[in-house]
């Protein structure tokens, strides 16, 4: 009788109990998903130029990407800064002043790129109407370009994608501009190019969050060129974007990786907000060597969105190491491959020599100790390394000048 009484209380004590609200979790009505990976500079020095031209005048650039399987498809956005104009009407060159021929473009649609950044130090390298051909040029190819514009009204609107259901706005600014400003008038570039200045990353992500962004994504060009850490002025920075609204701020022109971090800063509502920041990705493709020069990172994010609190939170942060293996040929010229360093340290690859091989696993050791817990993004899903000649009978010797 005693035990029944004691049953009674108890279930009723669980039927008037009234539980605390707990935050949204994965699934819940109110949390919104989506995936995000991201890239560092890709680049097309003279000698990518040489190695890749063909007998009819294209270029050849199908290596490249090959080892990477779905790397840069699998997510619902996936995002490049592309370090060179794209100028048809110009000859094709090399550093300094760059001009990437068009397949370049292609090739990274058809790996599965969405948006390239395109403002960088070289954005005016081949001058005004090189930027303007650069836009449509990526127009053309099927991506989206963030950074240069081709007038006022483009200029002063967000670039905003829907991605499962939430408004993400792409931002995207430069700290230099190789000093080229000097050879222009102010009234061609105002509406041309985004140079950084907190006022008009203010302008932007006000502009962006008035056009009903929930996400604010900011790419930088910023920071000092093969320093592997960032300087205080540049941490700053990423504290003053986030405390205007950036969500997540990735980073190029340093060449090479440097950490990644989560920071908190409080905005104008008073309220704690954490920010993603990747301070450099390194370079993704370039002829630029050691130094960790040949190394990258592929950032893979799941972000989710409460709709209820309006707050961005990181799932899940993974990435994959990468190096640049350049293959010698008969020829005189190279093949070039992004490889995944992670997935080939224990894989054996034709062609691979000896120094080529603890050049990977350097890689793979370096960028494994700068993002320190981050787990490694093993897909586990690239091809297999097809035999290549070392002699290529339709690559012409011609060095690009």
């Amino acid at each position: 009788m005693k035990k029944q009484l004691l049953v009674s209380i108890i279930l009723i004590l669980v039927l008037t109990f009234t539980f605390p609200t707990v935050s949204p979790a994965k699934g819940s009505s109110s949390l919104k998903t989506f995936t995000l990976t991201a890239v560092g500079d890709v680049m097309m020095h003279d000698r990518q130029l040489s190695s890749a031209i063909t007998d009819d005048g294209t270029y050849d650039l199908s290596t490249y990407f090959s080892l990477l399987g779905d790397r840069l498809s699998h997510a619902d956005v996936t995002i490049a800064n592309m370090e060179a104009p794209i100028s048809p009407s110009q000859p094709v060159e090399g550093f300094p002043h760059f001009n990437a021929p068009k397949e370049i473009l292609d090739l990274l649609y058809g790996s599965g790129v969405d948006i390239v950044t395109t403002i960088n130090n070289h954005t005016m390298d081949q001058n005004v109407e090189g930027v303007l051909e650069t836009k449509q040029s990526i127009e053309d190819s099927g991506l989206v370009s963030i950074g240069i514009y081709e007038n006022e009204e483009a200029f002063r609107t967000p670039y905003i994608r829907d991605i499962n259901g939430i408004k993400v706005a792409f931002l995207a600014y430069t700290e230099h501009i190789n000093g080229r400003e000097r050879h222009f008038k102010e009234s061609e570039l105002v509406h041309l190019i985004k140079r950084y200045s907190d006022e008009e990353a203010k302008l932007d992500i006000d502009a962006a969050k008035a056009a009903g962004a929930e996400i604010i994504v900011v790419y930088m060009h910023w920071g000092i060129e093969y320093e592997l850490e960032p300087r205080k002025s540049v941490i700053d920075r990423a504290h003053v974007l986030g405390t205007l609204g950036a969500d997540i701020i990735l980073g190029s022109h340093p060449h090479v990786v440097q950490p990644c971090d989560m920071i908190t800063v409080t905005r104008e509502d008073g309220e704690p907000y954490d920010v993603f920041v990747a301070y450099s990705l390194g370079n993704f493709i370039s002829n630029q060597r050691k130094d960790y020069k040949d190394n990258g990172i592929i950032i893979d994010l799941t972000i989710g969105y409460d709709t209820a609190a309006r707050k961005m939170t990181i799932l899940k942060q993974e990435y994959t190491p990468t190096y640049v293996w350049r293959q010698n040929r008969r020829d005189g010229w190279h093949n070039y491959y992004v490889v995944p360093s992670d997935e080939y340290i224990n894989v054996s690859i034709e062609g691979m020599t000896e120094s080529d091989v603890r050049y990977v696993l350097r890689a793979d050791e370096h960028i494994s100790s700068l993002m320190e817990n981050t787990p490694i993004s093993y897909r586990g899903s690239s091809p297999e390394l097809p035999p290549v000649k070392a002699a290529q009978s339709n690559r012409i010797k011609k060095a690009i000048k």
